[in-house]
Order: structure tokens, then C-alpha cells, then sequence
């Protein structure tokens, strides 16, 4: 091959990757929801299902805790003493469908902790896991990592114990607390195949949050939690009253979502108090002014953008710091 005709190819690959680069930057920032649903595996997206045995190389990052804490359990515990560890259990918001790892809540707040004392954060989330999975990572964690604080964020279809085996160990734990409480009544059922965030939350997420075996099956998990190291993190998603609608015949089921989730966020409350445990309740749109423009990564998804990620980092980050049941710091001697 001469030497101008592998110059010309050098530079025509040169070309190509670099407008590849280029439109794909483009397509992701600038027309989301034109082209796009969602955006690409750096973002968090999957095309297969939320699986451990199918996880890509694109999310090995974000579920690496998760996998190490299945095969590779013996070798998680802390190398020192020194180190405070937490383990934050969560679904997709957790996860961080729609951002990049970098924007994860989880990733800022361990950086920032880090600078006043060495802090290691596992991350325990896959999208669509539930109060059932929120326990068997628990318990997982409790044997492998023992860590010093526990965070479990919470949202309003956690009531939603749907059964699937994303866990090696779903399928006993879900027998055990059968016998506890009876069957699971999983209720899901729509007036379309794909429904719209208000059907959801008006016939799936608020009908089990009032069942009484899914009720049971969140305070027995509850029952079994230390909550001398458990924070519990309530999530408002949605600030659905001010949802931008077109459709007018919509309002009313709109305004019947927003109540339901009002309920369903009380329910976890009250559940949680009444086990003795601490809860750190979140709302963007009311304690930051957040807009939904701010609050979501786009009109049609509904997950945290990297705004409200940092919201959520700094009000973790103050409560850790500043709350002496954590025992992140020492104690303040105030005798002096």
C-alpha cells in the first residue's frame, strides 16, 4: 500500500469516528426525546432485563456491588477501621436511570464524605427492586460488608412486591415471609398495555400500599432491620399537580395520583415510626423550588436528572455529618 493511500485511510477512519462522536453527542443532548426515548448505556439504560446474570459492560460500574456481593462476598468486608462504610439499597432512581455514573447521587456523596474522613459507599440498587429486594440486599450486605450505616431510599411503588429472580435467593426469602403473612397479591392491571405514570400510581402502586399482605411484608422486613444504623429515605418523585398536561379529561386522574402518593409516602412514615426507625423525607419541588423541568432528565422520564441528584447528595451529606447517631464524627465534647 502506498503511502498516500494509507494516509487518505488513516484519515478517513479519523473522519468517521470523529462524526460518529459528534452526532452521537448531539442525538443525546439535544434531541432526547425526537430521536431518542432513552438515551445510551451510559446513561443507564438496558435493553435486556435488570438481570445479574445479564449485566453489560456498560453497567458492570453501577452493579458491581451487587455482583461482588454475590460471588465474591469474603472479600468485601473493610480493610480498616478508619474506613465508614455505607451501603445504599434503592430501585432505578438508586440505579440512576437516565444520568452517568458520575451524576449518581451515590458517587458525589461518597467524594464529599471522603474529604472529611475516609467513607466507602456500596451501591445495592437494580431498577424495579422492591421492599422484598430492599431486604434480601440488606441481609446480604449485613453478613458480607457490616457496615456502619445503612441508606434505603424509597419511592412510591416499593409496596409493589412483584415476584421475578433477579436474586439468587429471591424465591426463598419470599416463601419465608409467605408463611409470615400470606400470599403476595401483586396487583397490576391497566386500561392500556403501556400505562401512563398516573394509572400506574392510581391502580398498581396506591392499591398494594393498602394491601394488607404487602403491608405485612414491608413490617416484617422492618422488624429485622438495626435501626440504630438504618436511615430511611422517602422519595416524592412527582410533583404531579404541577405536571405540564394537555389533556384535560386527564386532570382528574392527575389529581387522584397526587393524593395517592401522598398516602403512600405517609404509609412508609408511619410504618417506619412505628418500628422505631429514623426517616428522612425528600421533596425537590418543595424544599429546593425545583421546577419538573429541573427535577426529571427529560418530559418523558420520569427518573432524578443530575439536579436533583445533587440535591439529594447534599441533604445526605448534611445529615450524616450533622446527626450523632450515625457516628460519622466523634462526639462533641461539650463539658469544656
Amino acid at each position: 500500500m502506498s503511502n498516500k493511500k494509507l494516509i487518505l485511510l488513516v484519515v478517513s477512519l479519523l473522519t468517521t469516528t470523529i462524526a460518529f462522536i459528534i452526532g452521537f453527542f448531539i442525538i443525546e443532548n439535544q434531541f432526547f426525546d425526537q430521536v431518542l426515548f432513552q438515551k445510551s448505556p451510559l446513561h443507564g439504560y438496558v435493553k435486556n432485563k435488570h438481570n445479574l446474570d445479564y449485566i453489560s459492560p456498560f453497567h458492570y460500574t453501577r452493579a458491581k456491588d451487587l455482583i461482588s456481593l454475590r460471588r465474591y462476598s469474603s472479600s468485601m468486608q473493610k480493610d480498616s477501621d478508619a474506613t465508614f462504610t455505607i451501603v445504599i439499597i434503592g430501585d432505578s432512581f438508586t440505579y440512576g436511570m437516565g444520568i452517568r455514573n458520575n451524576q449518581r447521587f451515590l458517587t458525589k456523596l461518597e467524594k464529599k464524605l471522603d474529604k472529611i474522613k475516609p467513607t466507602k459507599i456500596y451501591s445495592l440498587a437494580l431498577p424495579g427492586d422492591n421492599f422484598l429486594d430492599y431486604y434480601i440486599n440488606y441481609k446480604a450486605a449485613e453478613n458480607y460488608i457490616q457496615p456502619d450505616l445503612y441508606i434505603i431510599t424509597m419511592v412510591e411503588n416499593d409496596f409493589v412486591i412483584n415476584s421475578h429472580w433477579k436474586y439468587p435467593d429471591y424465591e426463598r426469602n419470599q416463601k419465608i415471609f409467605s408463611k409470615i403473612c400470606g400470599k403476595n397479591k401483586h396487583i397490576e392491571k391497566y386500561s392500556n398495555d403501556m400505562p401512563s405514570w398516573y394509572e400506574f400510581v392510581n391502580q398498581v402502586s396506591y392499591p398494594s400500599s393498602i394491601n394488607e399482605t404487602n403491608i405485612c411484608y414491608v413490617k416484617t422486613a422492618l422488624s429485622k432491620f438495626d435501626q440504630n444504623k438504618t436511615l430511611y429515605v422517602t422519595m416524592t418523585p412527582f410533583d404531579l399537580a404541577s405536571w405540564d398536561n394537555d389533556d384535560d379529561s386527564n386532570n382528574f386522574n392527575t389529581i387522584e395520583a397526587t393524593a395517592n402518593i401522598g398516602k403512600i409516602m405517609s404509609s412508609y412514615i408511619e410504618l417506619i415510626t412505628n418500628a422505631h426507625g429514623s426517616v428522612l423525607p425528600m421533596n425537590p419541588f418543595l424544599e429546593a423550588k425545583l421546577t419538573a423541568e429541573e427535577v426529571f432528565v427529560s418530559e418523558k422520564e420520569g427518573h432524578h436528572s443530575y439536579i436533583t441528584n445533587d440535591f439529594i447528595t447534599e441533604k445526605l451529606f448534611d445529615e450524616i455529618k450533622s446527626n450523632s447517631k450515625w457516628k460519622f464524627l466523634p462526639p462533641t465534647d461539650n463539658s469544656q
